[in-house]
């Protein structure tokens, strides 16, 4: 079972919120697609228009910034992203190893034994 976690703090590392949410069977990159799209949905709905997303898979990040490279099994995920990018006012992608984002993975773990 794969669970996804995020956390959306302001710049000076405060917590706004965080999630967490078993999504079934899937990899690690539709794990990590779904995770920014529920990040991007939370965000939007605590008027969180400038963000800094950051994430272990360069491959999302490679597809988010270049919507016309083919990509089939997460077409329908990173379409939704680039509809929720679309609405805020401000969106930088950064890649960072996995061990580094510690938070978001035990909530992604947690999410997994819902």
């Amino acid at each position: 079972m794969a669970g996804v976690g995020k956390v959306i703090r302001k710049h000076n590392v405060d917590w706004i919120v965080s999630f967490n949410k078993n999504i079934g069977l899937a990899s690690n990159n539709i794990a990590e697609a779904w995770a920014i799209r529920e990040g991007l949905k939370l965000a939007l709905l605590n008027a969180c228009y400038f963000l800094i997303i950051e994430t272990y898979s360069q491959l999302l990040i490679d597809l988010l910034r270049n919507p016309s490279i083919p990509c089939h099994s997460l077409s329908p995920l990173l379409s939704d992203c680039e509809t929720l990018m679309r609405q805020l006012q401000e969106v930088e992608l950064r890649h960072i190893f996995e061990e580094a984002n510690h938070v978001a993975n035990v909530l992604a773990k947690e999410g997994a034994k819902q």
